[in-house]
């Protein structure tokens, strides 16, 4: 089968890897002639279930992971699993089986109910991880202990991003996020005070991602923001509704702000220019939803374009070297209007 046309070879893998119950035989298959840089078509594990839709697909595949057979697992990088049934499933019993059998992935994205992982054993490879519960009730305290022990049990994890609409305040013992990580992406204010809260010492962060909170919950985020003492270098606020003046991180070098531009008050956009705020800043961005085209031209700034006299008269940002505002033809009346007067620059 060595001497197969590509073309064959390439139908061949790719039939197979959507259909896991010929996964086995294609693994025996691989070992005599799939070429080493043919093993990629295996390196990721995607499951999705639904209510009365292609039966359990976790449970079909855990036999598959049991059996010698299945040389494949060694080349799985990525593992998406996505559950969308109101039952228990056995997510964690697929990934702890995962774990037993050395399978060292480097990217897990879970969305699942909380208590499908409890008692799961952990990851260790994963270096970048995406948590969506879906939760069709209250989520229960010992669920969330279950989310925040199975972070706590990935020592490599560099990113994590949390997509929880809530998370009880109380009653809940104390774990800590992973030492390596440097990126936090974070659904709902209420997950962030109560995540931070378990902290008696400030956690160095150099990049934090906010998405989806109401006025009242910007209030806790402003006051983490400003008492957490968080070595801040990028901020990216996402679909946010701030109601207070934000009081950049001095540290701060690349900030972020979208995706609604109507949801932000004016007073938000003054505190931007401040001269007072975030002396380290090199980059300023903000996002429109009608991302069409470009409002003005990315990269460093050069001449006397408008974004430039805006800079020059308004900011004292002395690291400044990109502004990106983006946004769509028919928000830039709403846009020009608004900068127009709150800043003096703006021409």
């Amino acid at each position: 089968m060595s001497a197969f046309p590509s073309e064959i070879v390439e139908l061949i893998i790719d039939e197979a890897r959507s259909c896991p119950s010929t996964l086995t035989a294609c693994s025996l298959v691989c070992r005599q002639w799939l070429p080493r840089a043919r093993y990629h078509a295996f390196s990721s594990i995607h499951l999705e279930q639904c209510n009365g839709v292609n039966g359990d697909r976790i449970a079909t595949f855990i036999p598959l992971l049991e059996s010698p057979l299945a040389t494949f697992i060694s080349s799985v990088r990525q593992v998406h699993i996505f559950i969308f049934v109101v039952q228990a499933s056995p997510v964690g019993n697929f990934l702890s089986l995962l774990a037993r059998r050395g399978v060292a992935p480097k990217f897990l994205a879970l969305q699942c109910r909380p208590g499908d992982l409890v008692g799961v054993s952990p990851l260790t490879s994963v270096t970048h991880a995406r948590f969506a519960m879906g939760c069709f009730r209250e989520m229960e305290p010992a669920e969330f202990v279950a989310i925040t022990e199975l972070v706590h049990g990935l020592p490599s994890l560099r990113s994590l991003a949390l997509h929880i609409p809530d998370a009880p305040a109380s009653r809940i013992r104390s774990n800590h996020l992973p030492p390596s990580l440097d990126e936090l992406e974070i659904n709902y204010a209420c997950v962030l005070g109560t995540i931070f809260s378990l902290y008696a010492t400030p956690l160095i962060l150099p990049r934090l991602i906010l998405r989806h909170m109401s006025q009242t919950e910007w209030q806790g985020v402003v006051w983490y923001l400003e008492n957490a003492g968080v070595l801040l270098e990028s901020l990216t606020l996402l679909n946010c509704a701030p109601q207070t003046v934000l009081s950049l991180h001095p540290a701060l070098r690349h900030l972020t702000i979208g995706d609604s531009f109507r949801m932000m008050p004016p007073r938000i956009l003054v505190a931007l220019y401040s001269p007072c705020a975030a002396n380290e800043l090199e980059t300023l961005t903000l996002r429109v939803p009608a991302m069409i085209q470009p409002l003005v031209p990315r990269g460093a700034l050069s001449g006397r374009s408008e974004v430039d006299a805006l800079l020059s008269d308004t900011v004292r940002w002395p690291r400044l070297r990109s502004v990106i505002l983006c946004g769509g033809e028919r928000d830039r009346e709403t846009i020009d209007n608004s900068l127009r007067s709150l800043l003096p620059g703006w021409v």
